[in-house]
């Protein structure tokens, strides 16, 4: 039988991989909706700005399929940009980082949301008892250690 701690990790590494598969995920099809429509890339490809309907044999500006008449030919070869579904994907980009961080968040409270390497760099900026600005901080190298500050002072041996 396994220990409570086990299928703890064992959750939490679950979360972890179905977060990160959502997030990459999200971004995959985020990028796609928005960079991944080939036609403003074609030599020649031209189509109706507002129905995407394929315009290279017909002459002039004036789709034959909807009626709407792009401003000038570049008005043919832009990009589909899906913003609605880029906007949906951006929300999975957002409840997958959330569900990643959830055995995180559960155990450390919402300050187990922001990474630790923020906190590790934010910490001196905002000081605190005993802590140094960071605006005052130098580093002193020697060949055999680095000073930081006068804060810290060693012996010489």
């Amino acid at each position: 039988m396994q220990s409570a701690t086990t299928n703890s990790e064992l959750l939490d590494t679950i979360c972890l991989v179905v977060g990160a598969g959502v997030v990459v995920m999200g971004l995959f099809f985020m990028w796609r909706a928005l960079f991944g429509d080939k036609a403003g890339r074609k030599p020649g490809c031209r189509r109706c700005p507002a129905c995407w309907y394929d315009m290279a044999g017909v002459p002039g500006l004036v789709c034959p399929e909807c009626g709407k008449a792009a401003a000038d030919e570049a008005g043919l070869g832009r990009r589909r940009r899906r913003w609605r579904a880029s906007l949906g994907w951006g929300l999975a980009v957002v409840l997958g980082l959330g569900g990643a961080l959830t055995p995180r968040i559960s155990r450390q409270g919402l300050a187990g949301a922001v990474p630790t390497t923020f906190l590790v760099w934010w910490a001196p900026v905002t000081g605190g008892p005993g802590v140094q600005s960071r605006r005052s901080v130098t580093l002193q190298f020697t060949p055999t250690r680095a000073i930081v500050g006068t804060a810290a002072k060693f012996p010489d041996l």
